[in-house]
């Protein structure tokens, strides 16, 4: 059985996307990367996972969660919940040695605001996981997104690898204005 962070359960609820019910079962997105396998958990949450040693082999994880629309959301209300997030993952989970994040971060990419922000964490036996923390904030919706991989490099560089489609998503929401790749 497939173990996935403790920290991935603390992200807010996910809409399904507008697709026919059997591809709703495993992945409501539709989104298919090469390498990667997917599931959805009862939670809502579909997670990825990698198959190969180009994006870090089973240890590197992938969720997808899509909130309500957060339009007004800001950089200083992002870093903010990466900080509240931060503390309740040190305080609630047992086996935490250390949980520490880097500065909130955001740009725009094709119309969506990227925020994103970085954590490492530690736990008692010694396990690393690495994330990349993600709120894409469209015209119409919003998605979150956490990559968790073997370094932090390679948390940013699967996140990176999605991106693409992760915007394509996002602006493919319901009653968001068509858009040209």
């Amino acid at each position: 059985m497939v173990r996935f962070p403790v920290g991935l359960a603390v992200l807010v609820p996910l809409l399904a996307a507008a697709l026919p019910q059997a591809a709703r079962a495993e992945n409501p997105f539709g989104l298919e990367v090469a390498g990667w396998t997917s599931r959805m958990a009862q939670t809502g949450t579909t997670y990825f996972q990698c198959a190969g040693k180009a994006c870090g082999g089973s240890a590197a994880l992938l969720s997808l969660r899509q909130p309500g629309h957060m339009a007004r959301m800001t950089l200083a209300q992002f870093a903010d919940v990466q900080e509240r997030v931060n503390a309740r993952i040190r305080e609630q989970v047992a086996d935490t040695h250390a949980s520490t994040i880097g500065p909130a971060q955001e740009v725009e990419s094709r119309g969506v605001r990227v925020f994103t922000s970085t954590r490492d964490y530690e736990t008692t036996a010694g396990v690393r996981h690495h994330f990349v923390n993600a709120l894409l904030v469209g015209p119409q919706a919003s998605l979150s997104v956490v990559s968790d991989a073997p370094t932090t490099a390679q948390a940013r560089a699967n996140f990176d690898a999605f991106l693409p489609r992760l915007l394509d998503l996002v602006l493919a929401a319901p009653g968001a204005p068509a858009r040209a790749n």
